[in-house]
């Protein structure tokens, strides 16, 4: 079981990865283009990582607990 429970970690992080990026390269546009001010807080991207790992944990979870019995 374990394999497959870090297997849905690793893509909750790398989904949760991709999110990162992509929400930092908005806010930066939104900064260049509309306003000089805007910030998007360090607790919001660590946030976004840690919800992404723990919804991997609970899928691959319950996914490997529904399948496998031992």
């Amino acid at each position: 079981k374990g394999p497959f429970i870090i297997e849905g970690m690793l893509q909750g992080v790398l989904g949760s990865g991709f999110a990162c990026l992509f929400l930092w390269l908005i806010g930066n546009l939104t900064k260049s283009l509309l306003a000089p001010n805007f910030s998007i807080p360090a607790y919001v991207y660590f946030s976004l990582l840690v919800t992404g790992t723990f919804l991997g944990f609970l899928g691959s979870y319950f996914s490997v607990n529904k399948y496998l019995k031992y």
